[in-house]
């Protein structure tokens, strides 16, 4: 069975829960037009985030459970939204936390 291509441009909340992720390339082709919050919990994404995500304007939140691998990436993508996208409103929520 091939994989099929699934139309993401309605989604408002993606999940990545328990998944082993090699490789995750996301089209900048207006890729999550209107997504609004990111979960990940217990993935394995050896690249992090992909950067793409900073440019999303609509995106208010990131969140990681048990995911400390991908602490950097998610970091770098709150700074463009804080610094470059103007979103004061954006959170990152990181679980458990470092602190």
């Amino acid at each position: 069975m091939g994989m099929s291509m699934i139309d993401v441009n309605g989604l408002k909340l993606l999940q990545l829960l328990y998944m082993d992720i090699r490789e995750w390339e996301v089209s900048e082709d207006d890729c999550f037009p209107v997504l609004e919050g990111l979960v990940v919990e217990s993935c394995y994404l050896p690249k992090g985030i992909p950067s793409y995500f900073g440019d999303i304007t609509s995106l208010k939140s990131i969140e990681l459970r048990w995911c400390s691998s991908l602490t950097k990436s998610a970091m770098d993508i709150r700074d463009t939204q804080l610094d470059i996208m103007q979103n004061n409103d954006f959170k990152l929520s990181i679980f458990p936390s470092s602190e």
